[in-house]
């Protein structure tokens, strides 16, 4: 939400402040996927506890958003561990402020046959329904997200959204995908500078569709690089389609499943969390589950072998034939992902995902980008260091992996 720079400092003897409508705190998300045990009779009496409360809170409280159980109490300076307890939390739109002729929060809230009470809990957030921020990958989506269909203007192949990154010194919003994309192969890399990107690509979404929509632009190419170290693209975006956190489209509840996750702890990347997969030793491999986002198989599972695989790329579908000539690409120091029997981590049209590990609290830590798979399905994944180490020396800038500010909890 862009800031109002025309609002009066005070209104009616009401001093005016400025909130996000859509706020979210940190404290609030930096525990998500906590694990805490407590004995089933508190859980009950506690969800009894706001069955009896609920609806009388809501009608009292305007601000109110969702009331939920949880298991940390929260305050201005963040969790406090050593109060880890079962409370009640109440998501309001802004915990500073309380509505005009309306009461503050209550601090307990009686259980409605015994002589518990229960702890509340403030925090900021706010509930929505999620039927239109992010769709299926070949959809357009007006926010972009991770997985999301991609190509360039006016025809060739498509890839898909990876990971959202930051130039340091503009502030620039951008996000990387496959440098194969752009056709022929054999294009220097400094012609590619300034090529519109749209999403969907165009062999994703019908002629019909096209001429319809002529809003599909979501950005351009700054800087790219195809060598035997990095197979990449940085895109900067359009403002018009700037998202506002990292989320991913096309994710079926059978591919949580799969995967670890439940509808509770919904995979998000806002934080910019990365792990060096180059360094990874054994342990690593036997502990961290690791997962993708792309637009041809959605969300999938794999496991790391190697840190320093060794593949020559080629496309047996014909994209990159040109003269009567078949070009290839040597590519070394490449991680691999293979698949997991249930589901292939990687098929064609996933070039670009953004591969992560996951820690057994579910958080999300991003380890590279996919962009490419051998015959027997074993991914090839760039580390995500040497992405944007490579990029950012090529641009003269430090490129970061984008942390979507969250909305504080001090007042």
């Amino acid at each position: 939400m862009e800031e109002c720079h025309h609002l009066p400092p005070t209104f009616k003897g009401f001093s005016v402040i400025q909130k996000p409508f859509f706020s979210k705190s940190t404290e609030s998300g930096s525990y998500i996927n906590e694990k805490y045990q407590y004995d089933s009779q508190s859980c009950k009496e506690i969800d009894e506890t706001i069955a009896f409360h609920a609806e009388s809170l809501m009608m009292k409280h305007t601000n109110l958003e969702a009331i939920k159980m949880g298991y940390v109490r929260s305050s201005k300076f963040g969790i406090l561990h050593e109060l880890q307890e079962p409370c009640i939390v109440l998501l309001c739109r802004c915990k500073s402020y309380i509505p005009v002729n309306e009461p503050e929060f209550p601090r307990l809230l009686k259980h409605p046959s015994s002589k518990t009470y229960y702890p509340t809990d403030v925090r900021e957030g706010y509930s929505s329904l999620c039927s239109s921020l992010t769709r299926s990958p070949c959809d357009w989506n007006r926010e972009l997200a991770m997985g999301c269909s991609i190509g360039q203007e006016n025809g060739g192949p498509s890839a898909s959204l990876g990971p959202f990154v930051s130039i340091k010194e503009t502030n620039e919003l951008c996000f990387l995908t496959v440098r194969h994309l752009f056709q022929p192969l054999d294009i220097p890399d400094g012609r590619l500078l300034g090529i519109h990107v749209v999403q969907p690509a165009d062999s994703d979404y019908g002629l019909r569709h096209q001429m319809a929509l002529n809003n599909r632009r979501c950005g351009t190419v700054k800087v790219a690089e195809l060598s035997t170290n990095i197979d990449a693209a940085l895109v900067v975006i359009k403002p018009t389609r700037t998202p506002s956190r990292g989320s991913f489209v096309g994710i079926r509840q059978s591919d949580l499943d799969d995967t670890g996750f439940a509808p509770s702890s919904y995979p998000t990347y806002d934080d910019g969390c990365v792990k060096d997969a180059r360094q990874f030793v054994g342990h690593d491999y036997a502990h961290d589950r690791v997962i993708k986002f792309g637009k041809q198989t959605g969300l999938t599972k794999g496991a790391i072998q190697t840190r320093n695989m060794a593949v020559r790329l080629r496309d047996d579908m014909g994209h990159i034939q040109y003269g009567g000539r078949i070009q290839s690409r040597l590519m070394l120091k490449q991680l691999q992902v293979d698949s997991f029997a249930r589901k292939i981590f990687f098929e064609q049209g996933d070039s670009g995902s953004a591969v992560f590990s996951v820690d057994r609290n579910n958080k999300l830590h991003c380890i590279g980008m996919a962009i490419g798979v051998t015959s027997d399905y074993t991914c090839i994944v760039t580390p995500i260091q040497e992405i944007l180490e490579r990029l950012g020396k090529k641009l003269g800038r430090t490129l970061e992996l984008k942390a979507f500010p969250s909305e504080s909890m001090d007042f």
